[in-house]
């Protein structure tokens, strides 16, 4: 049931940016503590504008539409553990509902 979900959540945030990709110029805004990774770089190669700011939910912000949280695999254990995971979830959710 919780793989199902997750696809199904997956799956939904798959075609909602396949379609952005198609009928819009994207843009992602880029919390400043993940540019030491490689995705800001992917997403420019992919033809992605990107801005640097200091996001108070999220990762990254694509178009305003999705927002995103990265996590590793402990800290994704964790976050459940204490309860972080829901709680941002929840915060992702109330703050770029459209």
């Amino acid at each position: 049931m919780r793989q199902r979900l997750w696809l199904s959540v997956r799956n939904s945030i798959q075609t909602k940016f396949f379609i952005l990709m198609e009928t819009k110029n994207i843009t992602a805004a880029i919390d400043h503590r993940g540019l030491n990774s490689k995705i800001p770089n992917k997403l420019i190669d992919h033809g992605i504008s990107i801005t640097v700011k200091n996001l108070k939910v999220g990762d990254y912000i694509i178009n305003d539409e999705i927002v995103i949280e990265r996590k590793t695999t402990q800290d994704f254990a964790q976050s459940i553990i204490d309860g972080r995971l829901f709680k941002q979830a929840k915060n992702m959710k109330k703050t770029y509902e459209q």
